[in-house]
């Protein structure tokens, strides 16, 4: 049943999507970002994806509508998604040069 829920929330994420050009531009200027900087490309694409995550879980309306499952869907994927993100802050931190 959590696992249905992650599918929804993941196919979700679809309709969230802004327009295809805008899509193909901003996959472009993400592909140009990981080419100069790689880990700081990743970044940009998860910070994307997080939003789109956020925008699909919360598409039932309140926070309060949302039934346990979803929850439960959201948390897992919202773990994965956040040390993602702090995995990769971190890496781009480390490797800094002035």
């Amino acid at each position: 049943m959590i696992f249905q829920e992650m599918l929804d929330i993941l196919q979700g994420m679809g309709n969230y999507l802004p327009s295809q050009t805008a899509c193909i531009a901003m996959g472009i200027a993400i592909l140009l970002l990981m080419w100069i900087n790689f880990r700081l490309g990743m970044l940009a694409l998860t910070l994307v994806v997080s939003y789109l995550f956020i925008r699909s879980l919360m598409s039932t309306g309140d926070i309060y509508s949302l039934s346990v499952q979803r929850i439960a869907a959201g948390i897992i994927i919202g773990l994965v998604l956040l040390v993602t993100n702090i995995y990769l802050i971190a890496r781009l931190i480390a490797a800094w040069e002035d």
